[in-house]
This record gives structure tokens, sequence and C-alpha cells, in this order.
């Protein structure tokens, strides 16, 4: 059996903060490998995407 890659959204203002937070995720998540989408504003993110085609959602907030 095939498993699919975990779909995450990052909404992340700080390009270095998300930069780390997705290198984690990535190397926690094991095989197959998450697919990873970062925005910087919720804006730009909800505008642009679909947030339910996630399965794991993530705002970040200072």
């Amino acid at each position: 059996m095939t498993q699919e890659s975990l779909k995450i959204l990052i909404i992340e203002d700080d390009e270095d903060d998300a930069f780390y937070i997705k290198d984690l995720l990535r190397e926690g998540s094991g095989e197959p490998a998450p697919i990873i989408d970062h925005h910087s504003s919720i804006g730009s993110g909800l505008k642009k995407l679909n947030p339910f085609q996630y399965d794991r959602p993530c705002l970040i907030t200072d």
C-alpha cells in the first residue's frame, strides 16, 4: 500500500522561521516527504488557496 504525502499549509511572516519550521517538519515526517506550502500572510494564503485541501493547516503568530 502506497502512503500519500501529508499536505501542510504554513502561514508565517518571517521567512527564516518558515524555513526552520519546514525543515523540522521534513525531518520529523519520514517518508514520503510532506508537501509544504508557505505563505507570508493570511490574506495571501487564503486568497490563492483552498485551506481545506490540506491535511495540516498551521498558523504561526508572534
